[in-house]
């Protein structure tokens, strides 16, 4: 998925410093590898000394950072907490997977176990007599779920 830095700093409410705010940022790599299209971050001051020699197009950095020695065709975003600006752009650069809500036809599950809603059993799923999985759970193929079995909602298992 690409986007632009400034999509990205309206995302994560961040102040855009230096370079292009209309980049395209493609993918996203720690602060030694990230090269061109790509963004990443620094959370702490010590590790600021990256800034100059980075060669991400944009790099989350904390607000106390300020314009920091970034290097010319980099574009810093100022933010409060830049792990969780981080995590922010990352689940738009990364979307997860679209599930299909279904029981495949090869997994086996007791009739008396209770499926939540929008949950999704891959092939070769093995669920227990009297379990209760909850809303939005992905039950990846070959995992094997016993019997009176509680999980809640949102789990993946793989």
């Amino acid at each position: 998925m690409t986007i632009t830095i400034k999509e990205l700093a309206a995302l994560c409410a961040a102040e855009i410093i230096g370079s292009d705010p209309l980049q395209h940022i493609d993918s996203a790599a720690n602060p030694d590898e990230a090269g061109s299209g790509q963004l990443t971050f620094i959370s702490n001051a010590k590790y600021a000394d990256k800034l100059p020699t980075s060669k991400a197009s944009a790099v989350i950095v904390p607000k106390t950072l300020g314009a920091a020695n970034a290097a010319a065709n980099t574009c810093l975003l100022l933010v409060d907490d830049p792990e969780l600006a981080f995590i922010t752009c990352l689940q738009r650069l990364y979307p997860g997977k679209t599930l299909a809500h279904t029981v495949n036809a090869r997994a086996e599950v007791a009739a008396s176990a209770s499926l939540g809603e929008q949950t999704q059993i891959d092939a070769f799923v093995s669920i227990g007599a009297r379990s209760k999985l909850g809303r939005n759970c992905w039950i990846m193929a070959g995992c094997r779920i016993g019997d009176d079995v509680t999980i809640g909602d949102d789990c993946v298992l793989y």
